[in-house]
């Protein structure tokens, strides 16, 4: 099996995720896993090679530079990577949420139907979610509840998590898996930053660790007599700001010689901080697993820890630590309490020791391994990914029935340079025993890609119009079977449609069907298409089409009824070609609506010139919703008005050109002028 881990950043300074990704991954690597990271060059600017995985600390990863947002990390030769290579895993692990790394690999996984695994990192807390509320909130209607809900599973550390974050958000495909820690041998004792007992503050420093209120109960139990010579080491770092105000807070309470500010320590010379503390504290708001705690219980260290650490529960079952609430009084009684007794220190450590056991790594990568397998074999697909190609990739959650139907169809589709649409709409025909394709001489992968599907039957005609081409293949394609379903090359059945056809009976006088759509950009299906019904399938008897402006329309000769099931209107080509069509496409409409006596409501409504364009805008983004729908939502009713913009240009500039010609023809009729009679 091969996973693709999906992370922001590895630098350690980045906190406990980017420090847990590497010994995950060579866990899952020594139950058979091949794994790769994909991430950032976030704390390594010199890693830009691109091309090829460096072998960072025995793990193939990908490295990629940071373009814009210290935060974001916003990377688009990393999105443009993932574009091109996820389709090769079976499984995607992303680690965050509100990174661009995180969200393009959502993204993409969705577009090409690989089941992706999203962990967090607890930042979907209700306290996380209140912080900077408004731009989560949009951030979460926009981008996250969609990327959430396709996850195939949603990966939590700590059952309290899970808990929070799925009650406040309305979640419900969570699993816990906890993260691990690596046991490793006392370091040299030397490397000790002092002498002296000290409580270990070892994290990312940011205000949510409470270590304002964290520094303060330290002074004032320092002062208490025969605590005199305890320190308080706080290693670590963070925002610049943030750390200078918690160095002044130090100042101001005259406590320099108490309180030491090591920086960020990494190898032996962290473990050995670690190894040598007395005591370990992490006072967070809010920490969704805390693997620091971890890390110092498998040293024996014994901790003190807030409870909305989510560790928390597992501390005081074991016995392994203080719980203690952010507030003075509090962690200054517990301190207190916590540094004069050796013994119960020594005794708490030792139950941490133990409960550290069951967190060894190959523990947890068995889980993972089991998440995995799992999700899988719910997305339906099972098979091997070497039997897999780009094309047959398919949605994990409409996996395409080979049911045969009651009615004898051969679905026939107009292509013309259809490379990235029709291996889709192809694979949800398979059980269509002919397909029949009139092609209008295309010259990109069009024609090798049709070549990969044994029922297809290509037939080549030059094109005038969609019309001509729909009733060449009726009269002259050959097709064998009383009804013809009638697709474009960006159709896509549901399988919902595909059930549904199925089951048709051929019996009574109903002579077509009509089938309504959900408009889809790159994949992400809208609530604010506005996209009409269309009669696809019907009995090629009683069928003739005819043109309709830019496009075609089918007239059948009896009854039309409407199918239940939908189909996606997905069109993955560029924007160029689409802004080329539309100019096109715009000329013939207007032609349409200045030659047609009896128009339809809507296309007179089309006729209203510039208000035209505005009204659907508003319509698409308000009436229909498409405010909801996020980015894809303003850039499908960005498509509508630039439609609608080029159709009414036509219509002005015939209506232009028009009253130049009435004022020539007026010019022109004026009588020749006589000279006037003077009567006196």
């Amino acid at each position: 099996m091969k996973v693709l881990h999906v992370i922001p950043s590895v630098s350690a300074k980045s906190g406990g995720p980017s420090r847990a990704i590497v010994p995950l991954c060579r866990s899952l690597q020594a139950e058979g896993i091949e794994v790769v990271i994909v991430t950032t060059d976030e704390g390594f600017p010199a890693r830009r090679n691109t091309q090829s995985p460096e072998n960072f600390n025995e793990v193939p990863t990908f490295f990629f530079p940071v373009q814009l947002g210290a935060s974001f990390k916003y990377s688009r030769p990393l999105s443009r990577w993932l574009g091109a290579n996820v389709k090769n895993f079976d499984v995607v692990h992303i680690h965050a949420i509100f990174n661009h790394a995180c969200i393009a690999a959502a993204r993409i996984c969705r577009k090409y139907g690989v089941p992706y695994v999203v962990r967090p990192l607890g930042t979907l807390d209700p306290w996380s979610m209140k912080q900077k509320p408004v731009r989560k909130a949009l951030f979460w209607r926009l981008v996250g509840k969609r990327m959430m809900e396709a996850a195939a599973a949603v990966h939590y550390t700590a059952q309290a998590e899970k808990e929070a974050t799925e009650q406040s958000l309305g979640l419900n495909h969570g699993t816990v898996v906890p993260l691990g820690v690596e046991v490793l041998p006392p370091a040299v004792c030397a490397s000790a930053p002092t002498s002296y007992p000290y409580v270990l503050v070892l994290s990312r420093l940011h205000p949510k660790k409470g270590l304002d209120i964290l520094i303060d109960a330290f002074v004032s139990v320092v002062r208490q007599p025969g605590l005199h010579d305890w320190r308080l080491v706080v290693s670590g770092d963070g925002p610049r700001d943030y750390v200078q105000s918690l160095k002044r807070r130090v100042t101001e309470h005259q406590a320099e010689n108490s309180i030491l500010f090591t920086g960020w320590l990494e190898g032996d010379e962290r473990q050995a901080t670690l190894t040598n503390a007395a005591l370990l504290a992490l006072t967070s708001y809010q920490e969704n697993f805390g693997l620091c705690v971890m890390e110092a219980m498998a040293s024996g260290v014994p901790v003190m820890v807030s409870p909305q650490v989510n560790l928390a529960g597992e501390v005081a079952g074991a016995g392994a630590g203080w719980i203690v609430p952010v507030e003075h009084k509090s962690l200054q009684s517990a301190l207190e309490q916590a540094l004069q007794s050796e013994d119960e220190r020594r005794r708490r450590g030792a139950a941490g020791k133990v409960l550290s056991e069951s967190f060894a790594w190959p523990n947890v990568a068995q889980q993972l391994v089991n998440l995995y397998q799992a999700v899988t074999l719910e997305c339906g697909d099972s098979s091997p990914l070497s039997d897999r190609t780009s094309e047959s990739r398919r949605d994990p959650k409409a996996v395409t029935s080979h049911r045969t139907p009651n009615l004898q169809i051969t679905p026939v589709i107009i292509t013309y340079n259809e490379a990235p649409n029709i291996a889709r709409t192809l694979d949800q025909l398979r059980w269509a025993h002919e397909i029949v394709v009139v092609d209008s001489f295309s010259n990109d992968e069009t024609l090798a890609i049709l070549s990969n599907y044994p029922q297809v039957r290509v037939l080549q005609r030059r094109f005038d119009n969609f019309a001509n081409q729909c009733n060449y293949v009726l009269e002259h394609g050959g097709i064998q079977t009383e009804w013809v379903l009638n697709l474009d090359a960006d159709y896509l059945l549901t399988q919902e449609l595909i059930n549904e056809i199925a089951a048709l009976k051929n019996e009574g006088d109903v002579a077509g069907y009509r089938a309504h759509f959900t408009y889809c950009i790159n994949g992400r299906q809208l609530r604010s298409g506005i996209y009409p019904p269309v009669t696809v399938l019907f009995r090629k008897q009683n069928a003739r089409y005819r043109v309709d402006g830019h496009a075609h329309k089918v007239v059948v000769d009896g009854p039309v009824h409407d199918l239940a099931g939908r189909i996606l209107h997905d069109d993955r080509k560029p924007l160029s070609r689409w802004l080329h069509s539309q100019t096109k496409y715009a000329e013939l409409e207007a032609r349409k609506l200045m030659t047609t006596e009896h128009l339809g409501r809507n296309d007179r409504l089309r006729q209203w010139l510039v208000v035209a364009p505005a009204a659907v805008l508003f319509y698409c983004l308000v009436v229909r919703g498409g405010i909801l729908d996020g980015w894809p939502g303003f850039y499908y009713a960005g498509q509508r008005f630039l439609a609608e913009l080029f159709l009414s240009l036509y219509l002005l500039d015939n209506k232009i050109n028009a009253n130049y010609e009435c004022v020539d023809q007026s010019v022109n009729e004026i009588p020749e002028s006589r000279p006037s009679t003077l009567i006196t």
